[in-house]
């Protein structure tokens, strides 16, 4: 029995075929996310344009990309379904490629500053409402500095939300590494 398992390995083994080529984006030259043949990539392009697919070929400093879309469309009764559109096959030199999405992470409606700008102008809204129903005046020296701190809480929040960065920029703190290993002929 073990000389059948035996066997069976090294019949497996030589069977087994070894990575040749990979594709690292790296911050500060440590590995963020790798990158294989037949794996999927969501990339910005050069002339601006947001491209993803999946990687079908990486050969010297170039990779082929099967372009690809996957979208939400209504079917024959109206509801909603994921439909995916094929545009075809686009090869490009790594150096064409500007930038990745960042992942998602948690507290991004706090660090995007959304949480401070729907606080803010929630209160502007409630103030106003209540001193209309009570027939104060928006301009009381009681309640300007009240709407002065909901305004300056509204521009906080979309102050935060233009300084997050919003995706991965190849450059100075990210890049990319192509590594081709030893091609089978």
């Amino acid at each position: 029995m073990q000389k059948l398992q035996l066997l069976f390995f090294v019949l497996l083994v030589l069977r087994a075929e070894a990575q040749t080529d990979l594709l690292l984006l790296k911050k500060r030259g440590v590995t963020q996310k790798t990158f294989v043949k037949g794996s999927y990539i969501h990339f910005k392009f050069l002339n601006e344009q947001w491209i993803e697919g999946t990687i079908k070929e990486m050969r010297d400093d170039s990779i082929w990309v099967n372009m690809f879309s996957v979208r939400r469309a209504p079917d024959y009764f109206g509801f909603p379904k994921l439909d995916t559109s094929y545009y075809g096959l686009l090869k490009l030199h790594v150096k064409e490629i500007v930038a990745f999405p960042l992942p998602d992470k948690g507290f991004k409606y706090i660090t995007g500053g959304g949480l401070f700008i729907a606080g803010g102008l929630a209160y502007i809204f409630l103030n106003i409402v209540n001193g209309f129903s009570t027939s104060q005046s928006l301009l009381d020296p009681v309640n300007l500095p009240r709407l002065g701190i909901a305004a300056a809480v509204v521009g906080f929040g979309i102050t935060l939300g233009l300084l997050k960065e919003k995706e991965m920029h190849i450059g100075r703190k990210y890049s990319l590494q192509l590594i081709s290993g030893i091609k089978k002929e």
